[in-house]
Parts: structure tokens; sequence; C-alpha cells
């Protein structure tokens, strides 16, 4: 095929395309408007479309609640609302970070030896302090300390010095567990 007649059918091509829109156009322009009344009821999904002032719109003064709406707020969700602990939950948060790992019973003399922090080890006897808390009594197997006008009982760990430190959250949960009293209720 040669240039020559690859441009005419160019040039062919939208001569005809323009005298289409031209014929578009004029005929637009020179039908008639069909209006809703005429035609009869609007077919469902073509009254969705349309938009005609009449007896189907509300009034423009039903749409001021949603002017009123603040828009410019930060869009997260408001802070969940703060609970506040009871006595008895903020004192058991209170209680001294102390593990029990032995106890010597001999009467009026009984002391326990205890872990405070990471690795402090000390032997405490009835009446001595220990992380902050007074030691009142040891039993064999077991320390009740005071502190902030609580008493509470530590019991001894099995295997205080557990490599794998499984051993060091045991007490901790055994003494939550031990305690009957529940925080939420109050009882």
């Amino acid at each position: 095929m040669s240039i020559v007649r690859l441009r005419l059918i160019l040039w062919l091509t939208a001569a005809l395309a323009g005298v289409g829109g031209v014929l578009g156009v004029f005929l637009a322009l020179t039908s008639p408007l069909v209006t809703a009344e005429a035609s009869g009821p609007a077919p469902r999904a073509a009254a969705t479309r349309s938009v005609s002032v009449g007896r189907g719109v509300p009034p423009l003064a039903s749409f001021a609640p949603a002017w009123r709406l603040h828009l410019r707020r930060a869009l997260v969700d408001p802070p969940a609302p703060v609970r506040l602990a009871s006595a008895k939950s903020s004192k058991r948060a209170a209680r001294p970070g102390v593990r029990l790992i032995g106890t010597i019973v001999d009467g009026a003399q009984s002391k326990g030896l205890f872990i405070t922090g990471i690795a402090t080890i000390e032997l405490k006897g009835v009446g001595q302090a220990v992380a902050g808390a007074t030691v009142v009594a040891v039993d064999n197997n077991s320390a009740t300390l005071s502190s902030g006008g609580e008493t509470f009982t530590l019991k001894r760990e099995r295997n205080p010095f557990d490599p794998t430190g499984a051993a060091y959250d045991t007490p901790a949960r055994a003494s939550v567990a031990d305690d009957t009293s529940d925080p939420n209720t109050g009882s």
C-alpha cells in the first residue's frame, strides 16, 4: 500500500466522523425534549439516577443536622474510659519485688532467705526489713511480710536458681492463685 492511499483512507475516515458528529448535534438540537409526565412513570433504575425538584426531595431545612456535624475532628476513636483501680488492687501492685528461696526455722529466731531485685540475697529475721517490707513471721515453707498496711505471704520457691528462668514467675502466679479475694468485686 502506498502512502498516498493510506492518507486518502485516513482523510475519508476523518470526514465521515465529522459529518456524523455534525448530524448528531443537529438531531439533538431539533428533537423535542420528553418530560417525565408525558412519558408516564419512569422505570425504577432511571428514577434513582435522575435528580428533579419536586415532591420526592425533602426541604432544605431537613439537612440542617448534617450541616451542624463537626467534620474537622481527628479521625481516630476516642480513648477508652479510664477505670479507676480499687484500693485492694493498688495495694497488690505496691508489693515489693521479693522472693523467698529458703527458711531457717528455730523458734523465735526464724529467718528467711530472700532474693531482692535480680540477684541480691538477704537473710532476714522476724521484725527486720527486706525490700521495704517487714518480716512478720517465717514458717517451714513460707514467710509473712507486711508492707503499706497489707500483709501477704510468700511461698518458698522449689527451684529458685533454674537456669531456664521458668521458676522465676511461678511464685508470683502461685501467690495470686492462692489469694481468694476478687479484686473486681472487692470481696
